[in-house]
């Protein structure tokens, strides 16, 4: 309605000028009008290039989709770029070869969407809180394939017209290297699509002229994409953050969390992006550049890292509490890993996660690379710097400054410590011990308690939890082991939870010791380390100097029909002294509850079950 207004007061005063009713000021009205109308409806003429300014980027049924906005602001009108996006599975997961008669090849065919009118109602569907008139894909004219493309074992080409939302990419291969092909596609490993790259040339419609940009093809809810592809230049910089001044620096599983607080919006917190590695990795192969490298996973974002933060922040108000978005990351590599060659940083869709590469010259230099991962993982990082640029609500940008990757807390190496069998008379050897190390920022500690699952049964006797019993998931490693761990002068003790919720919590103790036998193995710690733990409250605190106790021996003055390992320990070995406020040996229950009888742990706010456990002393 109020573009037919505008043309109808653009139709009247040409009227009136054309019989000379025109003046002055009116004259200056007709051509103000006409320039607003070119401006926010057509947003180019005479053939010059469109008024386009980059909005946001969408993920739509796993593709990325960039959204900008054409002519003005009150104009309404948004266009998506083309999306060069493969969006079915079935289709990568079993490709079927075929033969070309013309050409003599054969080649594996994958349908890729273009300009599906469908994610552009969708689109229009994400954005209606910029009140949208119209949403629809920029007309793209023609589609050629990059000159670059850089394919180690097959070639690629693209058929497509200009009247189809749908164009389907071939790659030619030999008979071997067709079934290379296959099997790895069958994998999941789809990173022979993200290097190729199709040049399209577009325009915004009638009027304006065309434009070309080069574009990867993506696979539909792949995993990780290189960060040039989610990310687009604004037609206008934006302003740096001045109102975030740094809160606090959070300590989290061995991750640092950067707290920033809203100037003059009291209670608002905003947390830089983590980009923390996890100890985990995997040695693959890029099929399309026929090269081995390491896969480095990181986090970004974190639903449990807020919760952690905001226990640690407490006692603020806080009213709202989130990520900064994390918009482009640069990656600072020492001379020292020369030997290997790392990409940029690859990242979701939903920019919650991303990957490190680190590409080998040969399989043998990516062992080697595995090795030090296992050995020296916190060496290697050090050798790593990032630099990142993060939004603030579209609004400014904060730039980051170098600071080294930190190792997150729950993940293993694969192939790294896990538990062996135990001698013939039940106790664990040297061996075994070493193969339950792990590391902890830097620090070695040993695993003396773990539970992860109900596979193994922790309702046992007193002489069972003197000499230790478990698997390799769950297992606690026996009294007298670890009263010799611990000794007289004691060391540093960590426990590490994580609830049902997923959110994950820790805690380490300074100076823990556990008698010998003659004393009831009795636990003592100086302290627990505020500055070294994400929980508050301590739940150790109440049995302190406590002797263990086990289902058939109580060792803390309770009547027999009151044990609290039998009426509140739900039958686990434990510390109790008037029972107590942790209970992680108790009963595995497969949901939150607040029943002692399980495997819990007291917070301020209540027990709650645990989801997994680990305690572990340093050495």
């Amino acid at each position: 309605l109020t573009e037919l207004t505008m043309h109808f007061k653009l139709f009247l005063m040409l009227l009136l000028c054309s019989v000379g009713l025109c003046r002055g000021s009116s004259a200056k009205q007709l051509l103000n009008v006409s320039n607003l109308l070119t401006e926010d409806i057509f947003a180019c003429s005479n053939g010059s290039l469109p008024s386009m300014s980059f909005v946001t980027s969408l993920s739509i049924r796993g593709c990325p989709v960039f959204v900008h906005r054409l002519g003005a602001v009150k104009a309404g009108r948004f266009v998506l770029e083309p999306t060069f996006c493969i969006t079915e599975p079935a289709a990568l997961r079993s490709p079927g070869a075929h033969f070309d008669l013309l050409t003599n090849e054969f080649y594996f065919s994958f349908p890729v969407n273009v300009t599906d009118e469908t994610l552009a109602t969708e689109a229009a569907s994400m954005l209606s809180h910029l009140s949208p008139k119209s949403v629809s894909f920029l007309e793209v004219t023609s589609v050629r394939m990059n000159s670059s493309n850089s394919l180690a074992f097959t070639k690629a080409s693209f058929l497509w017209g200009p009247t189809e939302f749908i164009g389907h990419l071939r790659l030619v291969c030999s008979g071997l290297v067709c079934q290379s092909l296959k099997l790895y596609l069958a994998k999941g490993q789809t990173e022979v699509f993200h290097n190729i790259r199709l040049v399209a040339s577009m325009r915004a419609g009638e009027g304006c002229a065309a434009f070309e940009r080069a574009f990867p093809v993506t696979v539909a809810r792949a995993p990780f994409l290189p960060i040039e592809s989610l990310q687009r230049p604004r037609s206008s910089a934006l302003p740096a953050c001045s109102d975030l001044q740094l809160f606090r620096v959070v300590q989290l599983d061995n991750c640092t969390a950067y707290v920033h607080q809203r100037r003059g919006k009291r209670g608002h917190f905003v947390i830089e992006p983590l980009l923390c590695p996890t100890p985990s990795f995997q040695l693959l192969r890029d099929f399309s550049l026929g090269s081995h490298y390491v896969r480095l996973p990181a986090l970004i974002e974190d639903e449990s890292v807020i919760a952690a933060v905001r226990s640690r922040i407490g006692s603020a108000s806080v009213e709202s509490l989130e990520f900064m978005k994390l918009w482009h990351a640069s990656i600072h590599v020492s001379s020292r890993l020369s030997q290997w060659r790392f990409e940029a940083l690859r990242l979701s869709v939903d920019r919650r996660t991303a990957e490190l590469r680190a590409y080998c010259s040969t399989q043998s230099s990516c062992d080697a690379l595995g090795l030090v991962l296992i050995s020296e993982p916190v060496n290697f990082w050090k050798n790593i710097q990032w630099t990142a640029v993060s939004l603030l609500d579209d609004q400014c940008y904060f730039r980051t400054q170098q600071r080294r990757f930190a190792l997150r807390m729950r993940d293993r190496p694969p192939g790294g410590p896990a538990l062996k069998t135990r001698r013939n008379d039940g106790r664990w050897n040297a061996q075994d011990l070493r193969d339950r190390t792990v590391w902890r920022d830097g620090r070695t500690f040993i695993i003396i308690n773990q539970r992860g699952c109900r596979a193994s049964n922790f309702q046992r006797t007193w002489r069972e939890y003197v000499a230790g019993f478990g698997d390799e998931s769950n297992f606690w490693i026996g009294l007298d082991i670890l009263h010799s761990l611990t000794g007289r002068q004691g060391t540093l003790m960590r426990v590490e939870l994580l609830l049902w919720n997923e959110t994950e919590w820790f805690a380490e103790y300074s100076g823990f010791s556990v008698d010998n036998a003659s004393n009831s193995y009795r636990m003592r710690y100086l302290q627990m380390i505020p500055s070294r733990s994400s929980l508050v409250f301590d739940a150790l605190s109440s049995v302190k100097g406590s002797p263990f106790s086990a289902r058939d021996k109580d060792n803390h003055g309770y009547s027999s029909r009151h044990y609290c390992s039998r009426s509140w320990g739900g039958n686990g070995g434990w510390w109790y002294s008037n029972c107590g406020h942790a209970n992680p040996n108790g009963i595995y229950h497969f949901a939150q509850s607040t029943s002692t009888g399980y495997s819990t742990w007291n917070f301020k706010e209540g027990y709650r079950t645990l989801k997994e456990f680990r305690m572990m002393v340093q050495i």
